[in-house]
This record gives structure tokens, sequence and C-alpha cells, in this order.
């Protein structure tokens, strides 16, 4: 069986003990109330006090900002330039606000993770140098191939029903020259799911949404070929191709498209694909900032940014199952 590669990064993988019987959605009140509330309590004030700094911060850039406009508008006797020099003037000094809100964002994302994390078995590694199996996920035409510069972030390993799983954040950037230098156009920025069950697929099956990705990765995989699955609602959003007909309509089943949708419905995703091959099924789908909290204008015991970190655990895990079971049905 293929192993979960771990990563070289700075950040140590939080690692809490397995859990013989993970939490379901049901299970989510008492997770909250005993793992997750001792350590969000501790930083309720430091909420409030950043919300407020960052008020405070924001007036500031406001004042500044109107002060330049001002003073550059009658100096040079240009509103328009005044205008623009005053934005950037408030934006620069309200930007302080935003970089402390930006820390306890990540001080929290670093406080639900491990605890959420914790019934499940799972591994949290906050900060990564590389981006594991990458390099499968650009094979299959998922991602981009080519990107100039990358980052990642975000990584969660285990082991669920006999299946390595893990899943991560990354962004992939092209650096395009334009003639006033250079800029920056995002290729990519989502989360990689790689599950990587017991057992071979006989062939490669590529599930994509219609047209764009799929105009190149047709061209690309000349040896795959079209599969009709009869469900017209599906085949209206998505293409599958694959080199086992057979088995291509075996793992694509309208549960397994249930499931799925699922996890993209769960993350709040855009544009999810996925490839089966060589025992691995790799997911991929737009979603910036995955596990940050949505609103820090509530408490942070308010159960919101937990219960959607846990259901998108738990949308993956039932993915799992489906599969297994499916693998196992077949077995006997």
């Amino acid at each position: 069986m293929d192993t979960v590669p771990s990563p070289a990064g700075p950040s140590p993988p939080i690692t809490p003990a397995p859990a013989d019987n993970p939490p379901g959605p049901s299970g989510f009140d008492a997770l909250f109330r005993d793992r997750v509330v001792p350590l969000l309590a501790a930083m309720e004030s430091e909420r409030v006090a950043t919300l407020a700094a960052r008020r405070r911060w924001w007036q500031a850039g406001v004042g500044i900002g109107v002060a330049v406009a001002a003073v550059i508008g009658l100096w040079m006797a240009d509103v328009i330039l005044g205008l623009v020099f005053g934005l950037f003037a408030g934006m620069a000094v309200a930007s302080g606000g935003e970089g402390r809100l930006l820390r306890l964002r990540q001080r929290v994302k670093a406080g639900i993770m491990p605890a959420i994390l914790a019934p499940h078995g799972a591994a949290y590694t906050p900060d990564l140098d590389h981006g594991p199996s990458l390099e499968a996920f650009q094979a299959l035409w998922l991602v981009d191939s080519h990107p100039d510069d990358q980052s990642f972030q975000d990584m969660v390993t285990g082991i669920h029903a006999g299946c390595a799983y893990l899943l991560y954040e990354a962004h992939l950037v092209r650096i395009v020259r334009t003639r006033n230098g250079t800029r920056r156009r995002t290729l990519f920025r989502g989360l990689l799911i790689r599950l990587v069950f017991p057992r071979a697929f006989a062939g490669t099956t590529l599930v994509l949404r219609d047209g764009g990705v799929f105009n190149a990765a047709r061209d690309a995989f000349t040896r795959l070929d079209r599969v009709g699955l009869g469900d017209t609602v599906f085949e209206r959003q998505f293409e599958v191709l694959g080199s086992d007909q057979v088995e291509a309509r075996y793992l694509v089943d309208p549960v397994f498209m249930e499931r799925l949708m699922e996890v993209e419905t769960r993350f709040a995703a855009n544009d999810i694909r996925c490839a089966f091959q060589d025992g691995a099924l790799h997911i991929a789908f737009s979603r910036q900032n995955a596990f940050e909290p949505d609103d820090l204008q509530r408490p942070l015991t308010d159960p919101a940014n937990a219960r959607r970190i846990h259901d998108e655990m738990v949308a993956i895990l039932d993915l799992i199952d489906h599969l297994v079971g499916r693998f196992a049905s077949r077995a006997r």
C-alpha cells in the first residue's frame, strides 16, 4: 500500500492520539464543548481588542488619506492625483489593523484544527515547504504543471477505514511579464486531497468539469475515452474519461458523485475535479483559506466556524467510507 509522504517543512505536525469512534455530525456538540471552547475562550478578549484596534487603524487611515488627498490636490492643483495618493496613504495605514486581524485568524485556526482533528486521529501541519504528491496532481492535469512560484499550508494527514489520506492548501502562481514589469497571476488556489486505498485500479479515470480543464486533459490523455454514465443531470456538468470503461462506471456511480458534490458543498468550493489512478483518488478544487475562521465579528465560542471545519472533514470521511465499502463488496 502506498504511504502518505510527510513534509519537511519547518512546522512539525500536531498529532493527536487516534480515536476508535470518530464523531459524526451528531457528536459535534460534545466535541465543541469539551475540546474547542476551552481553547477559544482564552482568546476571546484578544478578539475584542483586535477588532477595536482594527477600527482605530481604519479611522486613522481615513483621516490620513483625506489629509494627503487635500494637500496633494491643492499643492499640485490636481484633484485626481490627490485622491490617488490619499487612497494609497489611507490603505497603507489601515493595513496595520488588517495584519493584526490576520494574525488572530491564524491563532484561532491553530487552536481549532488540532482539537477538531483529534477524534479522527489525524495530524495537522500548519506550514509546508513543498506540496506532497503535487507531481501526481499535475500529471493528471488537475492543476497546472508549470507554475513560477508556489506555496503550501494547512496539511491534514490520517488513516480512515484502512485508507491513508492527506489534504492541504496550495497556491500556484505564474509570473507574467508586462510593459511595466511583472505581475503575478494565480493558476490555482485551493485544496488538494489524496486518498490512497489498499488496492490498485485497473486503469485511469478522470472526472472533470465540462469544458475548460477537460479540453486540455482530453488532448493530453489521448488514450482515455469518454465514458457515458447514463445520468443526464451529472453529464451536463461533468465529463468522465477512462482507460477502462467498466471500471470507470463502477467507480463513478451516483452515490460517489453525491459524496463528491457534498465535499464541494461543505468546502464552499468551485470547479471540483478528480482522478483515480494507481490505487489513489486525487481531488482538486478552488477554495481560498479553507480552514480560516469566516467571521470574527461573532464571539469565538460561537460554534459556526468549528462546525464548518468539522463538517468538511466528515464529508471527506464519508467519501472514503463509500469507496471502501464499494471495494469490499466487489471483492466478495
